[in-house]
């Protein structure tokens, strides 16, 4: 596990991530509202993934992310913590992966991520 600092309105924010570098297709993994990053880490080993790098992360509030008492946790901020996130990786293609809440989090990425 990883830790990649995110700043929004002034604030840092810790966000734990998974990464597994493969090729320059990165699938991103977003988790539910009761869920973490381990939702989704038993594709960590998938056969079918293998030839992509994947990232899965804590959102702030979530698992061993960031859980300030002064952040709104409104999906808009959420999606430009993860922006910052995705923009430290190397990629030509960009998959996502959403479950619930996260699909939110997904759909109000910035198009230019």
């Amino acid at each position: 596990m990883n830790f990649f600092q995110a700043q929004i309105d002034g604030h840092s924010f810790d966000l734990a991530y998974i990464h597994r570098p493969r090729s320059e297709e990165l699938v991103v993994f977003f988790h539910g509202i009761a869920c973490t990053k381990n939702t989704f880490r038993h594709l960590y080993d998938e056969p079918l993934l293998k030839d992509y790098s994947l990232l899965f992360y804590d959102m702030v509030g979530f698992g061993h992310s960031s859980k300030p008492d002064d952040f709104t946790y409104a999906m808009e901020g959420q999606a430009l913590i993860c922006q910052q996130l995705i923009e430290q990786f190397s990629y030509s293609k960009l998959h996502l992966v959403a479950h619930s809440m996260g699909s939110a989090v997904a759909l109000l990425l910035p198009p230019e991520t």
